[in-house]
């Protein structure tokens, strides 16, 4: 593993972030304000999570730790205060723990930049199903992904790759199963953290139910009214909110909040940390990257 050059990626695709996308205005609240919330509570508990997540690739996919998941955990540590609080060497000790993991999962470190292979589950197909558009699928997926893991979409979906095609995993969707949806990835361009700069060719996908690690073929059509019934309800049963948002990342962990935490969020949001992040959008982007390299070094 080069730490360095992960480090160097981690801050372009950062930066790029930054830049090319208007945060502050995300659903329900801004990445700003979530992570300022759950903040030194959330890392505390896990770190202890992430130390007992195992050192190989069945390991971290039996305690549901996917490199999609794990790289987007690197946006809690963007903060001085969290590295003022946790101390320099717990900080950097936590953060290059959590990069060797996902590297454990990538068969190159850098891998979704060169688009090659990423280690895969050990899925069995026990029907296979015609090929199909999977477009609205996809649209639906994404959006209920999003409703149930609010800001931090990659706690319930993740990409794999092979040679040939690029597989969604959505396992974190309040259905009772689990959606892989295998499409050819030529044209696929995808950053560190696995935002999809570029999609796959959707217009030729098989979609699977997964579950026990078992594949099966499903009937879009029936799958799509299903999505819409569960994106009906999960709108009409909560409520979108602070409180709601750092939930969904603690459930996403099987963490309980601590009660330190749920005082926490009844404080008002400071406007210096959303000014201060506003700067930082204003920055020449070289200049931006050298700051986020220098706070993960």
């Amino acid at each position: 593993m080069d730490l360095k050059n992960i480090k160097i990626c981690i801050s372009e695709d950062v930066a790029k972030i930054q830049h090319n996308s208007d945060i502050l205005s995300q659903w329900p609240i801004s990445s700003v304000e979530a992570m300022y919330y759950s903040g030194p509570f959330f890392m505390k508990l896990l770190a202890e999570s992430v130390l007992g997540s195992g050192d190989s690739a069945d390991d971290l996919f039996k305690n549901g730790f996917y490199p999609g998941k794990l790289s987007n955990l690197i946006f809690f540590f963007l903060n001085e205060k969290v590295k003022e609080i946790m101390g320099a060497e717990n900080y950097s000790n936590l953060l290059n723990l959590i990069i060797s993991k996902i590297s454990i999962l990538r068969e190159d470190d850098l891998s979704l930049r060169k688009n090659s292979s990423t280690i895969m589950p050990h899925w069995l197909i026990e029907n296979d199903t015609d090929e199909v558009s999977a477009r609205r699928t996809v649209f639906l997926l994404d959006n209920l992904v999003e409703m149930v893991n609010p800001i931090f979409r990659s706690f319930g979906v993740q990409l794999f790759f092979d040679k040939k095609y690029a597989y969604r995993y959505y396992y974190r969707t309040g259905l009772d199963f689990n959606v892989v949806i295998k499409s050819p990835k030529e044209g696929m361009a995808v950053d560190y953290f696995e935002h999809v700069i570029s999609p796959e060719n959707l217009d030729s996908s098989k979609v699977y139910k997964e579950t026990n690690g078992k594949l099966s073929g499903m009937d879009t059509d029936d799958l799509n009214q299903k999505l819409v019934e569960k994106v009906g309800d999960i709108k009409g049963l909560n409520t979108f909110d602070r409180k709601y948002v750092i939930q969904q990342i603690y459930d996403s962990f099987g963490l309980k909040i601590p009660n330190e935490q749920l005082m926490f969020l009844s404080s008002p949001f400071p406007e210096i940390v959303k000014e201060m992040y506003i700067k930082t959008c204003l920055i020449p982007i070289e200049y931006l990257e050298k700051g986020i390299l220098n706070l993960i070094k």
